[in-house]
């Protein structure tokens, strides 16, 4: 969900939230190695500024010693300089000194020493991982329910909308194996390299309309005093895209409209539909990656669940219902984050659940 000017409070120009990473798997501690902190996890701060823009940083243990620094490896590429420091053992024997060796013999001289070197917890001055969006991508995907939401939000087949990114996973399968789909594609490819210069291979396109040719030497004409010649090339549309824009959900109970003349009960249900689907597809796909994958965190697999209030405008065994959903996905390795008033989101014989829940 993108911040709004009015979540900054009076004449203040950023937010941040921060969390921190634990039960981190071998993958997680080398592709994180520059964060992972002497307990093994890692702390990340998401920032968003008054106008739109946003960064992730990392938290790193920074050596208080300057040359051991990585900020400051470039102050350190003159030989005399380099070889007169400690680390001097793990640079190259011969040839110029670049930051990158400075760097990666400041890192082997802090394994060795460790306990030796005096660290300082704080926010790194570049971005994580050194790219601004990097993390957005590792982090895997939020879905966030407020309280107060219209259901066709949810349901509408834009990439951003909870249904639009299940929605699309079922067109990249009927794409893949999908026969008629694919016939469908490579004759719509074809037709659309008809209306252009140029067939596929390159060479020239006798099939091609000669209104198009035609207009184009019109075109042409007019510009003969710039010398400038016109091309009109016409691209084949993404057939995925045309579908998924063209897709509208209707409800059929008793009388068949789209969502927003449906009351808020029914589409609360919706949505705890579309929750109920993310959850059995997501324990399927735990079952079906072999054992030796488990361990490790896929980032497209990463999905964090937040609710507000989701027990608004269910009846109490709907509610039920819903617990078991999330109870579904926790399981399936989703994060659920809950802040709810219902005694039905409880479970005294899920302890563990419903103190993950009391946390968020």
């Amino acid at each position: 969900m993108k911040h709004q000017d009015l979540d900054f409070h009076h004449s203040s120009t950023e937010l941040f939230v921060e969390i921190q990473f634990g039960c981190l798997d071998q993958s997680d501690k080398a592709t994180f190695k520059k964060y992972l902190t002497f307990d093994d996890k890692i702390v990340v701060r998401k920032t968003a500024y008054l106008g739109g823009s946003f960064e992730y940083r990392g938290y790193i243990e920074n050596p208080s010693e300057e040359w051991l620094q990585e900020a400051n490896a470039s102050a350190y590429t003159k030989s005399d300089l380099a070889n007169s420091l400690p680390f001097h053992p793990f640079l190259p024997d011969s040839g110029r000194i670049t930051k990158q060796n400075i760097i990666d013999a400041q890192s082997s001289y802090i394994e060795q020493n460790r306990d030796q070197i005096n660290f300082i917890f704080e926010l790194e001055s570049t971005n994580f991982l050194g790219l601004k969006t990097v993390a957005k991508g590792i982090f895997g995907e939020v879905y966030f329910i407020p309280a107060v939401k219209e259901a066709s939000d949810d349901f509408t087949s834009k990439d951003s909308s909870v249904f639009g990114k299940m929605y699309a996973d079922v067109v990249a399968l009927m794409s893949e194996h999908n026969e008629d789909w694919k016939d469908t594609k490579e004759k719509l490819g074809r037709l659309f390299s008809t209306l252009n210069k140029q067939d596929q291979d390159g060479n020239e396109n006798p099939d091609r309309p000669q209104q198009l040719s035609d207009f184009e030497k019109e075109l042409a004409d007019e510009l003969v005093s710039w010398g400038a010649k016109v091309d009109i090339e016409v691209v084949a549309p993404d057939i995925e895209a045309v579908f998924k824009a063209n897709t509208q959900v209707w409800i059929d109970d008793g009388v068949r409209t789209d969502i927003k003349r449906k009351g808020h009960g029914l589409q609360r249900a919706l949505t705890v539909a579309l929750i109920q689907v993310v959850a059995k597809k997501a324990i399927a796909a735990a079952e079906e990656e072999p054992d030796e994958e488990q361990g490790n965190r896929k980032a497209s697999n990463s999905r964090y669940f937040i609710f507000e209030e989701p027990e608004l405008y269910l009846h109490p065994q709907a509610q039920r219902s819903l617990f078991d959903s999330f109870v579904c996905l926790s399981e399936s390795g989703s994060q659920v984050i809950l802040c709810t008033h219902s005694s039905g989101l409880i479970d005294v014989e899920k302890v563990q659940v419903n103190l993950y829940r009391h946390k968020g």
